[in-house]
């Protein structure tokens, strides 16, 4: 696909952002070896429609609060008042972004804390007579557990189940069972896209 000349100006207007995509590259802040997604999406995507994918990818169960931060504003899901941020529901990413290279923070679960940085690294034209559907491209590394105290309870967690004579070993094996932290299947996390794109479809009518 040939890619769409950086030095065009972003904001894009409405009738680009039916026209192209971005690949962008979603990766945990904090943790090493780094845990990260990339994924295609439509420009014309909605923030809140973005939270979506960032959760289902990345293997998040969306059960915490989340926000976005562009450049000084902050985007969340039906915020009560100004202080709390702009509402996200609609408003289009492409919309927003400066160019290529962009990077977007979000931040999911305000106690554990978990922040991830989202990188535009990539904008594509779709080719004429074509659609896109939201894909993930690739991806490293299984999801930390909900709960489990954000970057360094993650890591004290890890500690605890690879070690047999740690205190915690048991109690954190009754709590979430096996878990691999090196594993990611991409045929899962778009197999959960897909359901997410037969939602959104119906969602829209």
């Amino acid at each position: 696909m040939r890619r769409m000349k950086i030095t065009q100006a972003l904001p894009m207007s409405d009738s680009d952002l039916h026209k192209h995509y971005f690949v962008l590259r979603v990766a945990l802040d904090e943790i090493k070896p780094p845990i990260w997604r990339r994924v295609a999406v439509p420009a014309s995507i909605t923030l809140d429609l973005l939270h979506d994918v960032i959760q289902a990818t990345m293997g998040w169960e969306d059960c915490h609060l989340h926000q976005f931060t562009i450049g000084n504003r902050r985007y969340t899901e039906a915020p009560e008042n100004s202080e709390e941020g702009i509402d996200e529901n609609g408003v289009l990413l492409g919309g927003l972004l400066d160019g290529a290279k962009t990077k977007i923070a979000y931040c999911y679960d305000f106690g554990d804390g978990w922040q991830h940085t989202v990188t535009v690294e990539k904008i594509e034209k779709i080719p004429e007579g074509h659609s896109l559907e939201m894909t993930c491209l690739a991806g490293k590394r299984s999801c930390p557990p909900e709960d489990c105290g954000g970057p360094s309870g993650y890591a004290t967690y890890l500690v605890a189940l690879a070690d047999p004579r740690h205190e915690e070993h048991k109690s954190m094996l009754r709590w979430r069972g096996a878990f691999d932290p090196e594993a990611f299947n991409l045929d899962d996390a778009n197999r959960e896209l897909a359901k997410l794109a037969r939602w959104s479809r119906r969602r829209k009518r």
